[in-house]
């Protein structure tokens, strides 16, 4: 009986996870086709009003300033064409769910404390433990940036990570919304993805098939769901590992959401200010990339 409810948790998981994680590495094609239907219109707007500047030499002063105008409107609308505030609470709903999913599996399967462990405890300890584990991973993603540019497959990545997070935060920088939705999201997806799958699904896979079996089991699902390209699977697995080990260290999982949850902040505000930094024609192109992953 146990086995068959952990069947059927595993389903729910992969279930409840699976739309999520589509709707954070699937940005809407939408919002890339009505920024070039802004440009062209902007375009055919200026053809016309050349045409009426060489027909109307006598009004070519007001129609610079009007011009003039235009220009500074789009230029403060520039990047905002990408975003939708709509997308952005979706998606931070749709994680939220994950927390709502991780406590029924929980209760299905009769995991301790709805999936948070007998030895949970948020403690300021726990939390700068969390931080500071963080470390790794981000020397991880230095490293690799700086070999980037010799492997396609790393550049695979990068892109859709910032094809995912222009569709979050649009291409212009915004600092005070990119912190807010990154800590909201960071919050919910670290706390709900660290329950369900330490939390429950290596709590009880350690249970009947020990340890090390059971970080290599859900480390492996956590990768396939994450799966935007190959690689990007490769390096969500690894992640996963490395979560999986924190709680079976500190047997808290207060840690491991903690670093989930702190590392995905740092990574999401990174990539923003990197989006915000391109050109309007490479965000154009960038949110139309399609990776090894798309169909």
């Amino acid at each position: 009986m146990q086995v068959l409810r952990l069947i059927i948790a595993l389903v729910v998981l992969l279930g409840c996870h699976s739309t999520t994680t589509t709707a954070f590495v699937q940005p809407t094609v939408s919002i890339a086709r009505s920024a070039e239907n802004n440009r062209q219109g902007r375009l055919l707007c200026d053809q016309k009003s050349r045409h009426n500047n060489n027909h109307n030499k006598n009004r070519q002063s007001l129609a610079t300033q009007q011009q003039q105008q235009s220009d500074a409107a789009d230029n403060n609308n520039k990047a905002d064409v990408f975003f939708d505030g709509r997308t952005t609470f979706a998606l931070v709903g749709g994680q939220s769910l994950l927390i709502l999913g991780s406590i029924a599996v929980a209760a299905l399967v009769g995991t301790p404390r709805f999936g948070l462990g007998p030895g949970f405890d948020l403690s300021w300890s726990a939390v700068g433990t969390g931080v500071l584990l963080t470390l790794p991973l981000g020397i991880l993603a230095a490293l690799l940036d700086l070999v980037e540019e010799r492997f396609q497959a790393l550049k695979d990545v990068t892109k859709a990570t910032q094809r995912s997070v222009l569709a979050l935060l649009g291409g212009e920088f915004k600092p005070v919304i990119a912190l807010v939705t990154s800590l909201a999201l960071g919050c919910v997806a670290g706390l709900g993805e660290e329950m369900l799958f330490r939390g429950v699904l290596q709590f009880e896979l350690s249970a009947r098939f020990g340890e090390v079996l059971a970080i290599g089991l859900s480390s492996v699902i956590f990768g396939l769901l994450h799966a935007v390209t190959p690689l990007y699977a490769i390096l969500a697995t690894l992640a996963s590992v490395y979560f999986g080990a924190i709680y079976i260290w500190s047997s808290n999982l207060a840690v491991p959401i903690v670093t989930h949850a702190f590392y995905d902040l740092v990574a999401l505000l990174f990539a923003h200010w990197t989006v915000s930094r391109l050109s309007e024609q490479e965000q154009q192109s960038l949110s139309l990339w399609k990776g090894p992953g798309d169909v």
